[in-house]
């Protein structure tokens, strides 16, 4: 069989989503995309660490109660750089709305 007709089945048509992942178009507009990564870059991305291993992606974590342990320089086992900021709430809040 030719091997481009063997490959073709994984491209013929859009791939059911994984269960629970749901996907709509221009959920977000260009703008507040543009928004939404101007204010995600300067946030204070780290390592992920979980024990003695390092994933190899940055994450920042926040915490949904203002009494919840900062996440300091120096502090690796910390878990929070506070509380969710505005424009994550905003978007929490848009996704809410909308399921």
């Amino acid at each position: 069989m030719n091997d481009e007709l063997q490959q073709s089945g994984l491209f013929d048509g859009p791939q059911p989503f994984p269960h629970g992942l749901l996907y709509r178009p221009d959920f977000i507009t260009r703008a507040e995309e543009g928004a939404l990564l101007a204010a995600i870059a300067p946030l204070p991305l780290r390592e992920a660490r979980f024990r003695e291993y390092f994933a190899k992606r940055r994450v920042v974590h926040f915490h949904a109660s203002a009494d919840a342990p900062k996440y300091e320089a120096g502090e690796e086992d910390s878990f929070s750089s506070g509380l969710l900021p505005p424009f994550l709430t905003e978007l929490l809040d848009k996704v809410a709305k909308w399921v």
